[in-house]
């Protein structure tokens, strides 16, 4: 073990919950050593906030030190800690001993150090109470890993390599790498995420570890697809969701990952060439870094999806059957994707139609937005990424970009039509009938015209429908 007397900054906060720890201690006389475990460690090291304080108790299961903790506060009367709360999970304390603790307003976990012992079929070890040291090696890196010691006030690396990876950057999981992954798959994902959140870079037998088919056999015996999509989702809504998805096609894992029959090497590639193009174009796309969870979840996803885009099987398209049976994820993820796809394909069609000495119409422009509607931009951002080996029509997409604030087209997703088909039927003295062959056709017809005369008014247009369409009637 190295023990580093390395500086950790506490806020106000910090300081009163960890002084109520070390004095239920104290009060109740207890040989008990409290410590704060992994992700809080590691931000505070690196100059970060965070407000996820996991502590790992030593003699004694979390319910058992958070009870004493209760009844401390019941003595003393601690004012701001008004109304704290435990709170156990049956099924998950029987096995670790584990319980949340609330203390103004944040949920704090209080769990034994514990041993696991891992068997072939299960990423579900046996637990038992265990050293500080068998607890640091059960958990994914050595970054990870670290402890912050309540009673010493110190920082603990029992791993002894935690913090000069931390200072190095690198990614190293806490005992060998295959057999880690082997035990729990699930460490896979997380690597790929901490790696990429952090800009580290994995080390040589990660690298071998994750691109190992036992590995990848592993994953499917012992991962629920749910899980895998949660994972997925979990990167791709992290700081650096392009640096995750890369990581999982040059690991060799994009296959496993998106499972699908139509999923192999090349699109693989395909999928790393349009990350490359992304990043590229990363510089000149507005507010990147602002866009909300969500936004960066469908963007992303979208690209990785391409491969499959257009695809059908029978009436379900294959980014719908792969986002919601294969990954787990929603439904209506599922179709918004879709929407972008398909938003995608049309503007290809228009850019491929759009000759160098004509203009757009207006209408062609305002159907694929009525469409899409305020997706418009990041459907026109990816057509560019799957297109990027064809400047042409790069080129023509810029041009159809332009064209949406020239014609003025912003909103235009919100216009009704002028006239609805019931209308039309007493312009064109149609009967049901009679409509049936023609009305299609004459609303298609009437909505363009509008789309093409937006400063037109009803009258305009029931003027155009009896010039264009009486004497066809």
């Amino acid at each position: 073990m190295t023990n580093q007397l390395l500086e950790i900054t506490l806020t106000n906060q910090e300081k009163e919950i960890f002084k109520l720890m070390t004095s239920t201690i104290t009060h109740h006389k207890l040989q008990t050593v409290v410590r704060v475990a992994g992700g809080w460690v590691r931000d505070k090291l690196l100059g970060l906030t965070s407000d996820d304080i996991d502590f790992t108790i030593s003699d004694m299961t979390g319910e058992k030190f958070g009870n004493y903790v209760l009844k401390y506060l019941e003595f003393v009367g601690v004012e701001h800690f008004a109304l704290p709360k435990l709170r156990i999970n049956p099924q998950k304390s029987q096995q670790v001993g584990t319980a949340r603790l609330l203390l103004s307003d944040l949920w704090l976990d209080l769990s034994q150090l514990r041993h696991e012992e891992y068997n072939d079929n299960s990423r579900i070890p046996k637990v038992t109470l265990g050293t500080p040291e068998q607890d640091a090696k059960r958990r994914d890196l050595t970054i990870n890993s670290l402890f912050y010691n309540l009673n010493k006030q110190i920082v603990e690396d029992f791993t002894g390599k935690g913090i000069e990876d931390l200072k190095k950057k690198l990614s190293r999981t806490c005992y060998d790498s295959q057999q880690s992954f082997l035990d729990d798959p699930l460490r896979v994902f997380r690597t790929i995420r901490y790696t990429a959140r952090f800009s580290l870079r994995p080390t040589e037998e990660i690298i071998n570890a994750l691109q190992n088919e036992k590995v990848h056999q592993m994953i499917n015996i012992k991962i629920s697809r749910e899980r895998i999509g949660n994972e997925l989702e979990n990167m791709l809504t992290d700081p650096d969701p392009i640096h995750s998805l890369l990581l999982i096609c040059q690991m060799q894992l994009y296959p496993l990952v998106f499972k699908m029959q139509e999923i192999g090497n090349k699109e693989t590639n395909d999928v790393l060439g349009y990350l490359n193009k992304l990043l590229e174009m990363l510089p000149n796309i507005n507010d990147w870094n602002d866009w909300k969870k969500n936004r960066k979840l469908r963007f992303i996803l979208s690209i990785a999806l391409l491969p499959i885009i257009g695809k059908y099987q029978k009436k379900n398209s294959f980014v719908r059957i792969l986002v919601t049976k294969s990954l787990k994820l929603t439904l209506k993820l599922s179709r918004e994707i879709d929407l972008i796809h398909t938003a995608i394909l049309q503007f290809s069609n228009l850019a491929q139609s759009i000759k160098s000495n004509q203009g757009i119409k207006r209408s062609h422009i305002a159907l694929i937005l009525r469409e899409i509607g305020k997706k418009y931009y990041d459907s026109l951002l990816i057509a560019k990424i799957y297109s990027h080996s064809n400047q042409d029509l790069i080129q023509k997409f810029d041009l159809i970009l332009s064209q949406i604030f020239d014609l003025d087209l912003i909103g235009v997703w919100d216009v009704s039509p002028l006239i609805n088909g019931k209308e039309i039927m007493q312009i064109l003295n149609l009967d049901k009938k009679n409509a049936r062959s023609i009305i299609g056709t004459v609303i298609k017809s009437s909505l363009e015209w509008q789309l093409d005369n937006p400063k037109a008014t009803k009258e305009d247009l029931i003027n155009f429908i009896k010039q264009d369409f009486s004497n066809k009637n």
